[in-house]
């Protein structure tokens, strides 16, 4: 008995093709050629420059992918595991031995890099306190698109408050976020201690 054959499209260069109905779930590709570029494991900047990203009025360019709790890009590469990283190395060059690849616009989620610098360690920390002495601003974690100062988001974790179990809150999450003018997942994330991590009574 003939084999019935069906035709379906090339999953890499969409020309349709025919073959036998019962190697549907195998066939995939109309030839080797085809098969050996759809199946080709995308290299590091092809994986790079195929994720979401949100680019911003300001210039920020938002990562849209997954973050670690202080809001920072997640990218796993041969010389570290952050996506800001990867973006200075791409456009820049290989990152300076000893040095930290920090964000100008605070912002940790950011990967324009135009707006990435290389510090050590010791300058990161110095230029943190400086702006945090002088009331600087952080963005809180890209969320919302708004800048808080650090006093703004103590206030929102003191306004927020420890409640005992069963106890009624004073206020929500989504008055806050309409107070100061963020997100309720900003506001959530503040108060939860996922981002402005480093800053706390």
């Amino acid at each position: 008995m003939p084999r019935r054959m069906i035709t379906k499209l090339c999953d890499e260069c969409s020309t349709p093709f025919w073959f036998p109905q019962n190697e549907i779930k195998l066939r995939r590709f109309c030839s080797h050629a085809c098969a050996a570029i759809g199946r080709r494991i995308p290299s590091t900047e092809e994986r790079f420059q195929e994720s979401p990203v949100a680019p911003q009025a300001d210039g920020c360019v938002l990562w849209l992918g997954a973050i670690n709790n202080h809001g920072y890009g997640r990218f796993t590469w041969s010389g570290g595991e952050y996506a800001h990283q990867f973006s200075y190395a791409l456009a820049k060059g290989e990152i300076p031995d000893g040095c930290e690849i920090t964000h100008t616009c605070d912002n940790p989620p950011c990967i324009n890099p135009d707006h990435l610098i290389p510090r050590t360690h010791s300058g990161n920390m110095k230029d943190m306190m400086k702006k945090v002495r002088g009331g600087g601003q952080y963005k809180s974690g890209g969320i919302g698109n708004r800048k808080l100062t650090i006093e703004q988001v103590l206030e929102i974790r003191k306004m927020w408050g420890v409640r005992k179990p069963h106890e009624h809150r004073d206020v929500s999450q989504k008055s806050l976020s309409d107070q100061f003018g963020v997100s309720v997942c900003g506001i959530s994330r503040i108060v939860l201690n996922k981002s402005y991590t480093r800053f706390s009574e």
